[in-house]
């Protein structure tokens, strides 16, 4: 029987972000004609190391995006297209960083991402 609570919820959702990793490299696998290619998509691609980077920095941090969202002034619907890929500003890659204390790390990966 399945219980509707998971007893631990941190290896769920490790579970879970695996099941995704998978289906994005099986996605990505395939031979381009079958892939789908639009140049939003490229760019969402391109951005998604930033996006995985502030997520990865707020989930160890055991923050949500509502908390990360008042901390830094933006609004949580917009950390969610940042953290699923949309471009961010860079003024919210330098104020996460900050925030998470990082060293510098996520601004590099914006600069990266945007050729500076």
């Amino acid at each position: 029987m399945v219980e509707a609570w998971s007893r631990d919820p941190g290896r769920e959702l490790e579970s879970w972000m695996q099941r995704r990793a998978d289906c994005e490299d099986r996605i990505v696998g395939q031979p381009a004609r079958t892939r789908r290619t639009s140049s939003s998509t490229a760019s969402r691609r391109s951005t998604n190391e930033f996006g995985r980077a502030l997520r990865a920095a707020r989930v160890n941090a055991g923050m949500s995006l509502r908390v990360l969202a008042r901390h830094l002034h933006y609004s949580s619907g917009y950390l969610s297209k940042v953290e699923n890929g949309q471009s961010p500003s860079g003024d919210l890659a330098r104020s996460a960083g900050v925030l998470f204390g990082d060293g510098g790390a996520l601004m590099e990966l914006w600069e990266k991402e945007h050729g500076r």
